[in-house]
Order: structure tokens, then C-alpha cells, then sequence
């Protein structure tokens, strides 16, 4: 038998029976169960040295560490006004205290409840002969649960938080922690927008603080690889959309004077260059302006193949190698802009004047 009653040590079979003795014989509530095997166990246990006590919920553990440990759980009552601004908190705590909270469960008969458990909370999966392999790191759950949560009240006109703020049972592992969704957000823009996985790999790393590291450090080519799959599952309709035109005849796709378009962009880009302050700009977006450059410039170095001769540089001259095109890339350029005068200066002479301009 693997229950027992605290205070007279009363052995049980069935945890029924024990809530049964506690309330009629010793006139309590069935808050503690004294465990000596796995399968009596409560979630909420008493990892503290000595004491095998387990606990229906996540109060009365705290309440047996504060009495009789003397171990001070902190907790903070907090107001919102909508469910955004609620996330917004729940975020930044996550990245400031290196935590994660998932939703676990929640319900009540007067207005919407939901919990947030720390993520370390939890039995660790069994790995059976026809489960996938075990983490390098390990499992995360700490088969117990931690007293750190969230309870979340939503009522009319606000938003009512209770925030267990301390940790219980496990130290701050990054290796633990999930990327936010923020941060995958953010690659799947960069991975969206033509940026290399090994640059994306190289922005996070060469930004690491080693006084005070983030889970966002420890990014692993694994992981952006991961969220590159995932965009492959989930594209945005207006790919579907894209990928739905390009069946179209070729006869009904309209050549494009790629010349003027692109020295249209590079007027438009250098009147708002001239009015920023390049230095300024976030690393995030450096980084991707510096993607499609590169990709623009690897798309104007393939060669036109027949399928992509409808695409040339003007309306009336042929696509030219890339061999040819290299070689007029470091000489003058001669083309009008929106049909006023021409503009012929070199490369190099090109690029002088934009430092001028900014």
C-alpha cells in the first residue's frame, strides 16, 4: 500500500479512501499525501530534503514551503486593460526573467479563467522502443511542477493577473527555453526575404553578452532550419496567389524595361537615403536590406535562358549575358529618368555621388 495518512499513519489503497479518513476522522482537508511510490505521487511535491510531502495544488505547496521551510514565494497582483497588453507583459518577463509559460488549463463559473504554468512543469515523456529519440539537452519537465505560474481573469472591463514570480525545483537553463514567437517572427521575415541562413546564425551570435546571455544567443543553425520547414508548410496565400499567375501563358506576361524600373527604385532610394540617418538604422533591418541587395545582384548575374528572355532590359533591346552585363556594370550607364535627360556618370562615380546626396 502506498498511501498513508500523515497523522495517524493509516495505510490506503486507493487515495479515495485517504481524502475519505482525512475529512471524517481527523476533521481535515485532504491537502497532503505522504508518498512512498511512484504511482501515489501529487504533481506538487516538496523537493526539500527529508520531507516527501505532496500536495493537490499549487497553493498548499507553497503555503507547506513558506511554514515549514521557510521558504519566502514571491507574488505580484497585477491589472490590464486588454488581452494585447497582457501579452505584450507576458513577453518581455519571459525574455527579462528567462522563463517560458504555457497555458495549461482553466475555468470558472463567473468569468474566464486560463493558467499559465512555467514550462518546466510536468512528467518527463517515457521513451518507448517506437518513440523518436531524446533530446541531446534532455527533457525539460522536472517530473514535479514549479510554483512559478500565471492566472489570468478577464472581466468586463479589465484584465486581473496573479504572477507566482518565483521558481521552484530547477535553476535558469537556456538550453530549456523556447525561441518566442517574436524572435521566430523575425527569421522567417529575414528567411522570407532571401537572407541566408548562416548570416541570420551570424547576427545572433556576434551580438551574445556573456554577463548576461538570452535563449536568442543560442540560436543553432538547427533551429532557423526548423522554422524554414515550417514556412515551407505554411506559405501566405499571395505565394499560392504568385505561384498560380506564373502557370499562365507566356504570351500573356507583358515585357518588362527592367532599366528604367530599376533607376526609378535607385532615384526613389536615394531621395530617402538623403533624408535618413543610415547609422541609425535598427541591425534587423540592415541586415535585410543587405539580403535583397545580394539577391538582386546574384538575379542580375544568371543568365536568360528563353523561358526568361520575355523579361529584358528595355522594351526594345535583347537581354544581354551576364558576361556583357558585368562588363557595362563598371562602365557608364546611359538611361533617362521617367524620359527627361540622360544621366551618364560611371560606377564608381555612382556611388561617390550617393555618399554626396546622404
Amino acid at each position: 500500500m502506498g498511501l498513508k495518512c500523515i497523522i495517524c499513519e493509516t495505510k490506503f489503497t486507493t487515495r479515495t479512501n485517504l481524502n475519505k479518513h482525512m475529512k471524517n476522522i481527523h476533521k481535515l482537508k485532504p491537502t497532503t499525501l505522504c508518498y512512498d511510490s511512484d504511482r501515489s505521487k501529487w504533481k506538487n511535491k516538496c523537493l526539500e530534503k527529508g520531507c516527501n510531502n505532496s500536495f493537490r495544488n499549487n497553493t498548499d505547496l507553497i503555503n507547506h514551503l513558506s511554514e515549514s521551510h521557510d521558504i519566502k514565494i514571491e507574488s505580484e497582483e497585477i491589472e490590464f486593460v486588454d488581452k494585447d497588453e497582457f501579452l505584450d507583459w507576458k513577453s518581455d518577463i519571459e525574455k527579462t526573467f528567462k522563463s517560458n509559460y504555457a497555458i495549461t488549463s482553466g475555468y470558472s463559473k463567473d468569468q474566464p479563467v486560463t493558467y499559465y504554468s512555467c514550462n518546466r512543469s510536468g512528467k518527463i515523456p517515457s521513451r518507448g522502443s517506437f518513440k523518436r529519440r531524446g533530446k541531446i539537452q534532455g527533457s525539460c519537465k522536472l517530473n514535479s511542477r514549479c510554483t512559478s505560474m500565471i492566472k489570468l481573469m478577464e472581466g468586463t472591463n479589465k484584465l486581473s493577473v496573479t504572477w507566482v514570480k518565483t521558481h521552484y525545483g530547477h535553476t535558469t537553463e537556456l538550453e530549456h527555453l523556447r525561441i518566442s514567437k517574436t524572435e521566430k517572427s523575425i527569421i522567417a521575415s529575414k528567411l522570407f526575404s532571401g537572407v541566408p541562413p548562416s548570416r541570420i546564425l551570424d547576427s545572433y551570435r556576434n551580438n551574445i553578452d556573456e554577463d548576461d546571455p538570452y535563449r536568442e544567443n543560442f540560436i543553432t543553425r538547427k533551429d532557423i532550419l526548423n522554422i524554414k520547414n515550417s514556412l515551407k508548410k505554411t506559405k501566405p496565400s499571395n505565394l499560392q496567389e504568385n505561384k498560380r499567375e506564373n502557370k499562365l501563358p507566356r504570351e500573356v506576361n507583358k515585357p518588362v524595361n527592367l532599366k528604367k524600373t530599376l533607376l526609378s527604385k535607385i532615384m526613389n532610394i536615394r531621395t530617402k537615403l538623403r533624408n535618413k540617418n543610415i547609422s541609425q538604422l535598427d541591425d534587423e533591418v540592415t541586415i535585410l536590406i543587405e539580403g535583397h541587395l545580394d539577391t538582386i545582384d546574384e538575379l542580375l548575374d544568371l543568365p536568360c535562358t528563353s523561358s526568361t528572355s520575355y523579361c529584358n532590359l528595355s522594351d526594345d533591346e535583347p537581354a544581354l549575358p551576364a558576361a556583357k552585363r558585368r562588363e557595362l556594370k563598371n562602365s557608364e550607364i546611359h538611361e533617362s529618368n521617367f524620359g527627361e535627360s540622360h544621366v551618364s556618370h560611371s560606377a564608381t562615380d555612382d556611388h561617390s555621388y550617393f555618399e554626396s546626396s546622404i
